[in-house]
């Protein structure tokens, strides 16, 4: 809708009959039947207001983005700073690096806690990424490690190729600074290794470059009006001649990098597309020498350009489908069922974002569906109406969660959110590894010891197979080793009352050993305790192995109900009180459900050649 030098408005005026060609007045009087008429001005008002939304929506950037609600997006670079954190951030460190006001930065860390994303750790007050997302992504554990792989496989083989390194190379949240997802090393002694340096300016690498060549006029203004740092005495920082290298860069379909980013490196970059759309980074081939020649580095174009379609390739979402189609069956619903509703009353829609809930639960709706769906279901399944769908998909698209398939229209989980997460995944890349992460994310929701217990071949002691200790002073350690009698232990209840009534009568048969003064050692109590049990899903035990330690713990089961471990906190006994109890019984069935689906990722992994093919 745009106003013509007559005066008339072309397009469709809000709610009216009126349609193009109209002038003010004949839309004010499309309505005369209406309750409340617009006056003339307040249609003046209401016209420009659209006509300003229609043609932005016009322009490459609305094409691209459409009307994106900022309080959503802003939870989301949170959310990713956070998450690429393994220490966690502060409120203070996360408004400095957002440029959020402490009063705005508050309310999006609350929101994200009470929807899961993130924690607070008690005492120093940092945030960290709580267990309910990587409960959430956990039955896409193996898939994505195969997809990750394959990636992976591609840059190691240009590398060696290249003998150079090659790097993915993405802008982080905030559009400024570089981040990189994955890279693959050369086989050659010296070479640049992508882990030991810290994040710099877009400007300053090829791959950035890469990037803002691609985004719009106003994107690029507005990076270069908060000012172009300079890394090295290399580094390009004037405007005029930075906006004449990206046009080049446009031209050529290519960029490089002359010792603007370490003065020992050059490198070239091409963009990096899905489907043809807007560049979402680029692939770079990083080398060592400040004088090597230009020339040569173009030279490496080619192969570059070829790698760079062979990933841009595994990042559509035709090939990404073929990945999640191995993703385990009926994932499972995120804690926090009423998470997206939290701040619709009145007495918490002060404290909490309710935009912010709305996407993530759309978002959750999302994982589960592996092709995708359409903005009207997506709208009747979460009681929205379709144009507050519509703009939260666009805010979750902005930012690379999620992605609108071009044949169908439907929208999907966006591929790039797994190639942002391979640092971390990539990081466990044996099932141990993982298990180990995901141990330690619960430990440190717990504020307490978490222990994953087995029984021996006897099935009469408790084994303790992985651990993870909270970042706390005070807290229970698994050395020196102990192997407690199942019937002593929270765990050990556990895998009690998981067994047949004859092996039950076969462990008491020898008598009960009473470890200290609160062991059970009367077979009738223990299989009252162990009805218990059974009955509400855990157990808790006070003081029954060692004086001072207690436990609570739950059943950790396969895919066919079947008890193969237990997950236990292992608190002091003066910390059991009813309330922690409670809440350490939600976070270990959390916990238990995704660590059910990380025990299967092994073998995966060990199936998996990582040359870009599946056996």
């Amino acid at each position: 809708m745009r106003r013509g030098t007559s005066g008339c408005w072309s397009g469709r005026c809000l709610g009216c009959s009126s349609r193009t060609g109209d002038s003010v007045a004949e839309a004010e009087r499309a309505k005369p039947a209406r309750k409340h008429v617009l006056t003339q001005s307040n249609c003046t008002r209401v016209l420009s207001t659209l006509a300003r939304r229609v043609s932005t929506a016009d322009g490459k950037e609305g094409a691209a983005r459409g009307p994106v609600i900022k309080s959503v997006v802003r939870a989301l670079r949170v959310l990713r700073a956070v998450h690429r954190s393994p220490q966690g951030k502060g409120l203070a460190e996360i408004c400095r690096e957002q440029g959020l006001h402490k009063t705005t930065a508050l309310r999006l860390l609350r929101t994200l806690v009470a929807l899961g994303m993130v924690s607070r750790k008690e005492g120093s007050g940092v945030y960290v990424a709580d267990l309910a997302f990587w409960f959430r992504v956990s039955p896409f554990f193996r898939p994505a490690l195969a997809f990750i792989s394959d990636i992976q496989g591609l840059l190691d083989q240009t590398a060696r190729s290249e003998n150079a390194t090659t790097v993915i190379i993405m802008p982080d949240e905030n559009r400024r600074r570089t981040e990189v997802p994955a890279y693959g090393l050369p086989s050659v002694p010296v070479h640049i290794d992508p882990r030991h340096g810290g994040a710099v300016p877009l400007h300053a690498t090829a791959g950035g470059k890469c990037y803002l060549a691609d985004v719009s006029e106003e994107e690029l203004e507005e990076y270069i009006a908060a000012g172009l740092e300079r890394v090295t005495p290399d580094t390009e920082v004037s405007a005029k001649r930075l906006r004449a290298e990206l046009a080049a860069v446009r031209r050529q379909s290519y960029a490089l990098n002359r010792r603007e980013a370490i003065v020992v490196s050059t490198g070239v970059s091409v963009p990096l597309r899905i489907q043809d759309e807007g560049a979402i980074g680029g692939l770079s081939l990083v080398c060592v020498g400040a004088e090597l020649d230009e020339g040569y580095l173009r030279t490496r174009v080619p192969p570059l350009r070829e790698a760079a379609e062979r990933i841009s390739s595994l990042l559509s979402y035709e090939s990404f489908r073929g990945y999640m189609e191995e993703a385990e069956p009926e994932a499972p619903v995120p804690p926090a069922e009423n998470a997206g509703e939290l701040a619709t009353s009145a007495s918490t829609s002060r404290e909490l974002v309710r935009s912010v809930g709305r996407a993530f639960r759309l978002m959750a709706t999302l994982w589960d569906l592996r092709e995708g769906e359409s903005v009207a279901e997506l709208a009747r399944r979460r009681g929205l109406s379709r144009v507050t769908t519509y703009r939260l998909l666009q805010s979750l698209a902005a930012e690379q969660m999620v992605r609108k398939d071009r044949v169908t229209g439907n929208y999907h989980i966006d591929p790039i959110l797994w190639l942002r997460l391979a640092p971390i995944l990539q990081r466990a890349a044996s099932a141990d590894k993982l298990l180990a992460l995901l141990l330690e994310q619960i430990a440190h929701s717990a504020g307490a010891s978490i222990f994953l217990v087995y029984s021996d071949s006897s099935r009469r002691k408790a084994v303790l197979s992985a651990c993870a200790l909270p970042r706390v002073p005070l807290a229970v350690h698994p050395k020196p080793a102990i192997f407690p009698m199942l019937h002593t232990v929270a765990a050990g209840k556990c895998l009690l009352a998981a067994q047949s009534e004859s092996d039950f009568a076969a462990y008491v048969r020898g008598g009960l050993a009473g470890a200290t003064e609160q062991t059970i050692t009367s077979p009738e109590q223990l299989a009252e305790e162990l009805r218990r049990v059974r009955q509400s899903g855990y157990a808790v035990s006070r003081g029954e192995a060692l004086p001072d330690v207690g436990g609570v713990a739950v059943p950790v089961q396969d895919r066919n109900g079947e008890v193969m471990a237990t997950l236990a906190v292992v608190p002091l006994v003066s910390e059991l009180s009813e309330q922690r109890i409670e809440m350490w019984v939600n976070q270990l069935r959390v916990g238990a459900r995704a660590v059910a689906h990380v025990l299967g990722v092994g073998r995966t992994v060990r199936e998996h050649d990582g040359r870009g093919r599946r056996d």
